[in-house]
């Protein structure tokens, strides 16, 4: 039995939108204004439409779940899609090389279960076939009390992990038992104006996570805090909402200063202080998530899996409500 998600567009989730396209369903993370804000250079669109945080989710007694989908451009060669039973079980599928097309069986056990889609976090894909048995129930899940919002860069994207339930945003959100939209997109930069088009989604907590690009790519130090400034303002005009900025994690073995005369500690500093101009921003020091470990990072500055999966736990160690 085919499922319509134009019919059924509550069963997608981390998307701002949904696209017809004569290749298949083109999920859209980013609304019109994101768009157009991450369109300057063909490698920020690229990673802007990839499907990081999109998920289909639903509830079935079918005995399987089959995906079909096809890829676009890609950003990291990772083209992994995840399938969670009931929060607790991951089943991944991934070619073992690149293909145009992909498409797999998930067989789910008897009874009916909860069933998250993950797809890929790392390349443009669209969807071009989902289907469960013929006659099986198929319902939304329940609603959930919390709704997250993620803003940043490649860490906070995903790079590189190895399939996209493995980001610390998917696991953190899992955790809290909460539905999430990811807006991070490698490469980016503090941006201010990220932020009014952010009010345009649904959430009570915002994750703010840039400073690593400011800092390699020499930011000046009076602009990436006016570019703060601004962000915090916008967002904190929402009713009750909650923001969280998370300080540069660590990066192996770096000491040097940039271009503008900081070291990372000293620029981690500087932004950190920035941010405690506004009283109600809860701020996580980005040395206290992941220690200074190679094991823990891809290349000294990306988390791998284990990585990540303790970046996530200490986050929600760190943010207890």
């Amino acid at each position: 039995m085919q499922i319509d998600l134009f019919k059924h567009p509550e069963l997608v989730h981390g998307a701002a939108r949904m696209e017809p396209t004569e290749a298949g369903i083109r999920f859209c993370r980013m609304n019109f204004e994101l768009e157009k804000i991450y369109s300057e250079c063909e490698a920020r669109e690229i990673r802007a439409n990839c499907t990081s945080g999109v998920r289909i989710a639903f509830r079935t007694d079918s005995g399987f779940v089959a995906l079909a989908l096809r890829y676009g451009r890609e950003s990291r060669h990772v083209y992994a899609v995840d399938v969670i039973v009931d929060g607790l079980k991951r089943l991944t599928f991934a070619p073992s090389a690149r293909e145009d097309e992909f498409a797999f069986d998930a067989e789910l056990p008897p009874g009916e279960h909860e069933v998250e889609i993950y797809l890929p976090h790392l390349v443009e894909c669209t969807l071009t076939a989902l289907e469960v048995e013929e006659g099986a129930a198929l319902s939304p899940l329940p609603a959930r009390q919390r709704s997250l919002l993620f803003l940043g860069d490649s860490i906070t994207q995903g790079m590189t992990v190895s399939s996209p339930a493995r980001t610390w945003p998917a696991l953190f959100s899992a955790v809290r038992n909460a539905d999430f939209v990811n807006l991070a997109v490698g490469g980016a930069r503090m941006n201010d104006a990220i932020g009014s088009p952010a009010l345009d989604y649904e959430w009570d907590t915002v994750f703010i996570a840039f400073g690593i690009n400011d800092f390699n790519g020499n930011t000046p130090m009076a602009l990436l805090k006016e570019r703060t400034r601004r962000l915090l303002s916008t967002l904190s005009a929402r009713a009750d909402a909650r923001i969280c900025l998370i300080t540069p994690l660590v990066h192996v073995g770096n000491t040097a200063t940039n271009a503008e005369g900081f070291t990372l500690g000293t620029f981690r500093a500087e932004l950190a202080r920035t941010a405690a101009e506004f009283p109600a921003v809860m701020q996580l020091d980005g040395t206290n998530l992941l220690p200074d470990d190679a094991g823990m990072f891809v290349d000294n500055l990306h988390p791998n899996d284990t990585g990540m999966a303790l970046l996530a736990r200490n986050i929600a160690a760190l943010v207890q409500s």
